[in-house]
């Protein structure tokens, strides 16, 4: 779900694990043009852990919800990677 103001939409992805090493977003309904998305899990070391990353592309299906959610939908998208470490310490400890 994603909104703002009066502006509520629905949207759902299809997430394909590649296991230890990434996630692939795609749309699959919502109100979105396009919406890929790529978690990548780069090791670092031996057993230290990993560098996680989020790339993140999505285009409006209208240029007024691009205009109003737009914002929104990208400050959502850069605090994901944030949550997902913060849960991942939460689940396996810090190293």
């Amino acid at each position: 779900i994603i909104a703002k103001g009066g502006i509520h939409h629905e949207f759902s992805t299809r997430n394909t694990l590649q296991h230890g090493e990434s996630i692939r977003i795609e749309l699959i309904d919502g109100p979105f043009r396009h919406v890929e998305g790529f978690w990548q899990f780069s090791p670092i070391g031996d057993n230290e852990g990993c560098r996680v990353q989020l790339d993140m592309d999505f285009e409006f299906s209208t240029r007024l919800l691009d205009l109003a959610l737009g914002p929104v939908f990208t400050q959502i998208s850069g605090s994901l990677v944030e949550a997902f470490c913060v849960r991942a310490r939460e689940i396996y400890g810090t190293r």
